[in-house]
């Protein structure tokens, strides 16, 4: 409680007083505060035995606004009332929606079915008319072995909204399903590409380098330096095909046809190192298209 002065002096009596003390002592000096009495509640709106007055008043429902119920009542209507959707997503999402309100009358069907059964009491359910009245379940045929189906079929093929597609759009996702079931299926195949590419690549760079030193060293080296270009590139491929491993089989490749003329020559270590570095670019192609996920073409 606030006193005139709050920025005053204690006085004597007060300045050897414990933190809240002085506070405790005014507290219990202070009169204990007079209880409120509950207003009585009126006789002429008694009140039910054991249900108290708000939560009665709680129970009490509203009823339905008449303007609400119109307007959802219109709405239904229009909504029955559109045209069929232009677009593919919309007619799936309709037909979805009219297949939910079927099942959905059938399951309300059953279970009235299901509850006047059970009301009627188990005298009905015994009685010898209900049990005639059941009809006789057919005879079932043996079973008989179905075919195999396809290995490269996608079990989406076999669901209504596929069989409702157009020929054209069926032949397209399957297409796209089996290209993505045998993404893995064909490395052979891509292995051999590979390998028929970087042995042309090596064919024409050494045949190239031939053709460069024709002048000098005739054309006699022209096929056997462009076999073994292709002859190199094909081991590298096959060893592994890093650019290292390119171009030491390209450097030995070119020593092994030219022989001691790739020191005579003036041009021959210009020329091996061509050979080595072209050959290193090939398998720099291929590790380029590992490391960045494109894989072989």
């Amino acid at each position: 409680m606030s006193t005139e002065d709050d920025w005053a002096p204690l006085p004597p009596d007060q300045l050897l007083m414990h933190p809240g003390e002085l506070a405790s002592r005014v507290a219990a000096a202070s009169p204990a505060p007079v209880p409120l009495v509950p207003a009585a509640t009126s006789p002429a709106a008694p009140t039910p035995a054991g249900l108290a007055a708000p939560a009665a008043a709680a129970s009490v429902q509203a009823p339905p606004d008449p303007e609400a119920l119109r307007a959802l009542a219109a709405l239904q209507q229009r909504l029955a009332a559109a045209p069929p959707a232009d677009d593919f997503v919309s007619a799936v999402l309709q037909r979805e929606r009219r297949q939910q309100q079927k099942r959905r009358r059938a399951m309300a069907k059953v279970t009235a079915a299901v509850a006047a059964v059970a009301t009627e009491g188990p005298a009905a359910v015994v009685a010898p008319d209900a049990a005639a009245a059941i009809p006789e379940a057919p005879a079932v045929a043996p079973a008989v072995a179905a075919p195999a189906a396809p290995v490269d079929v996608d079990a989406r093929e076999h669901e209504p909204w596929f069989l409702e597609l157009p020929e054209p759009e069926q032949q397209r996702l399957r297409r796209t399903w089996s290209a993505k079931r045998q993404r893995f299926g064909d490395e052979g195949a891509k292995r051999r590409r590979r390998l028929q590419r970087v042995v042309v690549y090596g064919l024409c760079l050494f045949g190239f380098l031939a053709l460069l030193q024709a002048p000098l060293m005739g054309l006699g080296l022209v096929l056997p330096l462009a076999g073994a270009g292709a002859l190199a590139a094909g081991v590298a491929d096959l060893c592994g095909g890093g650019r290292f491993v390119f171009s030491f089989c390209g450097a030995i490749a070119f020593v092994a046809v030219q022989g001691p003329m790739v020191l005579v020559q003036p041009f021959g270590i210009m020329s091996l190192l061509i050979a080595c570095y072209g050959l290193g670019t090939i398998g720099m192609d291929g590790e380029m298209r590992r490391s960045g996920g494109f894989g072989e073409a």
